[in-house]
């Protein structure tokens, strides 16, 4: 299931590069570290560290605990989780913007997240 749903932020191998190129989507610089620390390590490695208040850990912690538990409260929690799984692969939605070698990346994610729509 953890591959399945890698899917969904990681680019496929045969087009990473470098490890910069992994992740489909970054966010801006200033959260960048903290979204690497919980994505590599998981939210526990960064909590007590400045990078543990940072809104995407928490976001990422809220998320992951919140999973574990409806998880956990579920006898046959194999099912669940294919079932977690599933609703995010459909309902999940991204988007892939392809950019010529002059567009600047970061600064078209700044500006699609500044209009704030979908």
């Amino acid at each position: 299931m953890s591959r399945k749903l890698s899917k969904l932020v990681e680019n496929d191998s045969d087009y990473v590069k470098h490890e910069k190129d992994r992740y489909k989507v970054l966010p801006t610089n200033s959260d960048r570290k903290a979204f690497e620390q919980v994505m590599t390590h998981g939210y526990e490695a960064i909590q007590q560290d400045a990078l543990g208040q940072n809104r995407i850990a928490q976001a990422h912690n809220y998320f992951f605990h919140r999973s574990k538990e409806w998880l956990a409260e579920n006898k046959n929690s194999s099912t669940h989780a294919e079932a977690l799984a599933d609703t995010l692969m459909a309902h999940l939605e991204l988007v892939s913007i392809t950019l010529t070698v002059d567009e600047n990346p970061q600064q078209i994610f700044e500006t699609l997240n500044a209009r704030g729509n979908p």
